[in-house]
């Protein structure tokens, strides 16, 4: 049960916070996702969800993989 007195964010985000999100670099935006990634699923492991903890993790390892393959596809010469 989620407690009502807890604020899940500390404001609620605003257009310009994500015209200000969609700003920044691509490979910027991957690893920040990655490690929200990687903090939601330690939280999920701290409830013993594992089932919940692999499905994010799965998704870290999806953000990893598109980061390196960009990274790889910008050391490749330009036709």
């Amino acid at each position: 049960m989620v407690n009502q007195n807890v604020p899940l964010l500390d404001k609620t985000p605003s257009f310009a916070d994500f015209d200000r999100f969609n700003q920044i670099d691509r490979q910027t935006r991957l690893l920040y996702l990655m490690e929200l990634l990687a903090e939601l699923r330690n939280q999920a492991l701290s409830l013993n969800e594992k089932t919940l903890a692999y499905l994010i993790e799965m998704s870290v390892l999806e953000a990893v993989q598109l980061r390196e393959i960009e990274e790889f596809q910008r050391k490749l010469p330009a036709d």
